[in-house]
């Protein structure tokens, strides 16, 4: 099959997978006693949307669409032939209701709506009990040259449709891990049939596909116990990606606490007397200084706080509080690469406060790159 023509049918796959994703992984209507598996499986499901967005694949993607930058990858031999079957095996795992009792100990049952399904319908039933046949191929179906891709594709789309109208329930939660392991393997084997130089951005982007969807200092926690875990794996191909998202998703916690909750904690920035430093120039976006007490070198970088209309802004003034509170937080992850703040100080004369940071130059302190 043509890339081109291939395209296709791995979108329409992707799509298929993160479906059932959204199915086991939608924490809010999961069992009580599922909490944690959910969690665990929708941690997957952002490693497998990290690896779509590389090729500018999204859940909300139409099914009409193959982006350029996919079909110039499925034009190398070895990931033409394996980036279908993974994201199958995907679907599989969810699909395989008879194999999800078993083997994971998760029972799909129909879920009814009122009284207005009395009964299980026939598909449904033969889906659940594993007899369901694949269905009539759709004639506004993508033109594919190769019709067993084109046959697999439409049976797990209607198996995904099938499964969308059940809910889930746990009856054996020491089983849950397995399947957490088989998806965790299914991401690992896309990612293994990426270019090396690919593999290095999917690690790098990661942490802020993540991060980005979660606001709750506490879900922030979890995300990081649950990536730990996961990154003790070190054979997997994103297991630097997996160490540093559970190292931000921590900070970004510590960030996020409030200090009622945890004081430890809490930021320890203060605005500072201007009069305790010596600042060599005022007039550039960052200055050199020295601590009058101490004789320590201190970068100053000066942040305005006029607004659209040039004149003091309040919220201005407070983005560079937050900013404060940021570059504070204690243990910032190595891949930060931050300097310590000392403190804020409000140069007013400019509308302007000056952040100040430590300045000192550490023989095993990375440079950024």
């Amino acid at each position: 099959m043509d890339p081109a023509s291939l395209s296709f049918a791995v979108v329409g796959m992707f799509l298929t997978c993160c479906k059932g994703y959204k199915f086991l992984s939608d924490t809010k209507n999961a069992p009580s006693d599922a909490q944690d598996a959910a969690r665990r499986v929708l941690m997957e499901f952002h490693v497998l949307g990290s690896w779509g967005l590389h090729f500018d694949l999204r859940s909300d993607l139409p099914e009409q669409q193959s982006p350029e930058k996919l079909k110039f990858y499925l034009t190398n031999d070895h990931a033409r032939r394996g980036v279908f079957n993974a994201l199958c095996t995907i679907s599989e795992t969810f699909t395989d209701v008879k194999r999800l009792d078993k083997k994971y100990g998760i029972v799909c049952e129909y879920l009814e709506r009122g009284d207005r399904s009395p009964r299980v319908p026939r598909n449904l039933r033969d889906f659940l009990d594993g007899l369901d046949q694949p269905p009539s191929q759709s004639p506004g179906a993508t033109a594919m040259a190769d019709q067993e891709t084109k046959k697999v594709l439409e049976t797990s789309k209607y198996r995904m449709s099938l499964l969308e109208r059940c809910r889930w329930s746990v009856r054996d939660k020491g089983r849950n891990k397995d399947l957490i392991t088989r998806l965790k393997r299914c991401n690992d084997d896309l990612h293994r049939l990426c270019h090396f130089e690919a593999l290095a951005q999917m690690n790098r982007a990661l942490p802020a596909f993540v991060l980005g969807q979660y606001k709750n200092f506490m879900d922030l926690y979890k995300v990081a116990d649950i990536v730990d875990q996961s990154a003790q794996d070190q054979t997997s191909p994103i297991a630097a990606g997996r160490e540093r998202l559970a190292a931000m998703a921590r900070f970004k916690a510590r960030l996020l606490t409030p200090s009622k909750v945890a004081d430890k904690y809490r930021a320890h920035w203060r605005l500072l007397d201007q009069g305790d430093y010596e600042v060599r120039s005022r007039s550039h976006s960052y200055s050199m200084g020295t601590s009058l007490r101490s004789r320590d070198p201190v970068f100053v970088e000066w942040q305005s706080y006029r607004g659209e209309d040039n004149r003091p802004s309040k919220a201005a003034e407070e983005q560079i509080h937050k900013l404060g509170d940021f570059l504070s937080v204690p243990h910032q992850p190595h891949e930060f690469r931050g300097l310590d703040c000392i403190g804020l100080f409000k140069d007013t004369a400019n509308d302007r406060y000056g952040v100040k940071t430590s300045y000192s130059l550490q023989p095993d302190l990375p440079l950024a790159k």
